[in-house]
Order: C-alpha cells, then sequence, then structure tokens
C-alpha cells in the first residue's frame, strides 16, 4: 500500500490578499532582530578611532550621516 500526500504548507499570499498573520508576526520579528543588529554594529564602529575605520573601509563622516536616532 502507498500512501502520497502532497500538502504543502505555504505562508506566502495570493494575488490582491493581504499577508498572513504569521508572515506578519515573522516580518515584524525580522525588522525587530535587523534594527537591534544595526543598532549593535553602529555602536562598535562609534568605538573604533578613524584609522581602524578607514582600515575596514568605513568613513566616520560617512557613519556619522547614515546614523540613526536610537
Amino acid at each position: 500500500m502507498v500512501f502520497v500526500t502532497t500538502s504543502q504548507f505555504d505562508l506566502g499570499t495570493f494575488d490582491g490578499e493581504k499577508k498572513s498573520w504569521f508572515a506578519r508576526f515573522m516580518d515584524r520579528i525580522f525588522n525587530a532582530r535587523q534594527a537591534e543588529v544595526d543598532r549593535l554594529v553602529e555602536q562598535y564602529l562609534d568605538k573604533l578611532d578613524d584609522e581602524t575605520l578607514a582600515a575596514a573601509g568605513y568613513d566616520r563622516d560617512v557613519l556619522l550621516k547614515g546614523a540613526s536616532a536610537y
């Protein structure tokens, strides 16, 4: 006896439908984690001196302009 199942778990949406509650939940979690990582990287880069930043390919002026208001 052979059982074949072709079910598929899809978190996406069809054309014109809004996202499911789970997809919206996961988007919010992802965005919150991304914002946290951005803050941590910004804090770390802020502690480095100008020579180290230049060696890594960063410019302090550009970092300060792109700094977000956390």
